[in-house]
């Protein structure tokens, strides 16, 4: 049963690995449209000749940031997802930091992802709903994560 669970989340990290990696590419050539360094793109690049230059720094490397960190983060706790169930175990402490750091780089990352609009000229600056909601839904995750662990801690106490 156990080879069943592993041979899956095998599958699953190769998925994650790949998506993130494409994910990582298209986040890299998005942030460089805005920016428009090598010219390669025909697209209107981000307006810097307005104000707001500091505010459309921030949300532009934000971005880059928190998308690349986001990426990383999911791949480094799916391989080591996967590095535990084949040593029979599911939870780990480095697992519980990951899922924390997760959090806060969805957030900034959608935060900067609803905000991106401001390097084209738009002027308001917006907070959505969703960007909280999914932030509060991925840090109760991660709380039960790490609930998770403690039970098995106190489990492997008991045996």
């Amino acid at each position: 049963m156990e080879n069943k669970w592993t041979k899956r989340m095998g599958l699953i990290s190769a998925f994650v690995i790949f998506f993130g990696v494409l994910n990582m590419i298209a986040l890299l050539l998005r942030t460089e449209s805005a920016i428009g360094i090598w010219g390669i793109w025909e697209t209107a690049s981000a307006s810097w000749d307005g104000e707001h230059h500091a505010l459309k720094i921030v949300i532009l490397s934000a971005y880059a940031l928190a998308g690349l960190a986001l990426n990383v983060l999911a791949m480094m706790f799916m391989l080591r997802s996967v590095k535990l169930m084949k040593s029979g175990l599911f939870f780990s402490k480095a697992n519980v930091v990951v899922l924390r750091w997760s959090v806060l780089a969805y957030f900034v990352y959608d935060l900067c992802a609803d905000n991106y609009n401001i390097l084209y000229g738009m002027r308001r600056f917006v907070v959505q709903s969703d960007t909280i909601f999914l932030t509060c839904i991925l840090l109760g995750f991660a709380m039960i994560y790490n609930a998770g662990l403690r039970l098995s801690e106190e489990n492997k106490l008991t045996i």
